[in-house]
């Protein structure tokens, strides 16, 4: 704080109390008096044209947010969350890019991201995902979120698969929080292209996703029970033994490296679906705090 009041363009907006991010962010846009704002975590690196990158796509006038990309430090030979992050973002990113050029990014990205002070409205401070609201808050003000690959958010992996759950388990409750406070976004009338991809990319990944591993293997084990007969069932069933000792090797391994990261795909994909199960009980019994319990990265 102190070496940053050197700065006479920076101006340090500090409260002794811990309020929680959201707070902060409606303290600090209430204190702005420019059109756009961009938003960072403290513990990334930007890229040097990152803000041209973003700020130049608001040309366009339907665009009230952009979404820039979050990118893994990854190492030669990561453990199993490194090697699974890692993988996760470049699939998320590809879905953005995907979504923004189909009509709109159904979210930003925490990391890093641009907004129209315009689109902003206060959100109550026990909301979970700040980012994700914005989002909706941009669609409903009727702007489109776009996104770019050329302006990216440099973060270090998860230190171990413990700590990088701790930040699933806390998206995945506030994801439940936000479809249960918000669910005006899911109306096709209002919003018929957004809310088809509100309810692919988000809706199915939390509410229908995680329940469909065990469901789908136990129809599949008891439909070859009653076949009796190794076809198509039969091979699926293979497919699934495979893929789930691919998740036990992964948790054995999990603290190990490896250069063969794909072989800890299995395991993340699986863990993540496990994080989405704890954060749906965990919001359910309202015991997830809005102030981020931060996940231990590497140094």
């Amino acid at each position: 704080k102190e070496k940053l009041k050197k700065y006479p363009g920076i101006k340090v907006l500090h409260l002794s109390e811990r309020r929680g991010k959201t707070a902060a962010l409606n303290r600090g846009v209430a204190l702005t008096d420019t059109e756009i704002i961009v938003c960072s975590d403290a513990n990334t690196l930007l890229n040097k044209t990152a803000l041209k990158e973003m700020v130049r796509l608001f040309a366009n006038p339907e665009i009230g947010a952009v979404a820039g990309e979050k990118k893994i430090m990854a190492e030669d030979n990561d453990n199993a969350s490194g090697s699974g992050e890692s993988f996760y973002w470049k699939y998320e990113s590809w879905i953005k890019q995907l979504e923004a050029t189909f009509y709109s990014s159904v979210a930003v990205v925490g990391e890093l991201f641009a907004f129209r002070k315009t689109v902003f409205s206060p959100m109550p401070e026990d909301t979970l995902l700040d980012d994700f609201v914005l989002s909706l808050h941009t669609i409903e003000k009727g702007y489109k979120i776009d996104y770019t690959k050329n302006a990216y958010a440099l973060e270090k992996a998860s230190v171990s698969v413990n700590e990088e759950m701790k930040r699933k388990i806390r998206i995945a409750a506030g994801g439940f929080q936000t479809v249960f406070r918000y669910p005006q976004f899911l109306n096709p009338f209002k919003y018929p292209v957004y809310s088809f991809q509100y309810f692919s990319h988000k809706v199915l990944r939390w509410f229908v996703v995680p329940l469909a591993f065990p469901v789908i293997l136990l129809l599949n084990i008891y439909l070859v029970w009653e076949k009796k007969d190794l076809d198509i069932f039969g091979i699926i069933l293979i497919l699934q033994m495979i893929f789930y000792g691919f998740v036990l090797w992964g948790w054995i391994q999990q603290n190990k490296k490896t250069t063969i990261k794909i072989l800890f795909i299995p395991f993340y994909i699986f863990m993540m679906n496990w994080c989405t199960f704890k954060g749906m009980i965990r919001y359910i019994k309202k015991a997830q705090p809005a102030n981020w319990e931060k996940a231990k990265r590497r140094v």
